[in-house]
């Protein structure tokens, strides 16, 4: 599993106002963002967004095991936990660009099952517009 640290991946996504305007309306709160604000703390998870075929999908509707994530023989994946580094504010309108890279694989043996915790950072920063 050593192979798989600091593997990195990257997406790009512009900060959409209608998606921004949707987690509002989600929230109960009346649509008040506009372009050029500041996206409010930890709404990047509405953008960068992957399509995938199904067919390159594993059993859990989550990309198969083995292209980014390693691919490790269990049934069930479990976000653990993560650090997130946002080097400018994301800017509503704007372009940025999100980079996952695996910091950490650990394996063990609990009395009920095996279990493996991959420790990934998402580090989000500005992308010029000319991307």
């Amino acid at each position: 599993l050593l192979e798989w640290i600091d593997k990195t991946t990257e997406a790009e996504d512009t900060i959409r106002l209608q998606q921004a305007n949707f987690l509002e309306a989600t929230l109960n709160r009346p649509p008040k963002l506009k372009e050029g604000d500041n996206l409010p703390p930890l709404w990047h998870w509405i953008y960068f967004l992957e399509a995938k075929p199904e067919s390159d999908l594993g059993r859990d509707a989550h990309p198969k095991k083995g292209d980014f994530l390693p691919p490790i023989h269990l049934p069930r994946r479990m976000w653990a936990g993560g650090r997130f580094t946002f080097y400018n504010d994301l800017v509503i309108g704007e372009k940025a660009k999100k980079i996952t890279a695996i910091k950490k694989i650990v394996e063990f043996l609990s009395s009920l099952r095996q279990k493996v915790i991959y420790g990934r950072n998402f580090l989000q920063k500005f992308a010029p517009p000319h991307l």
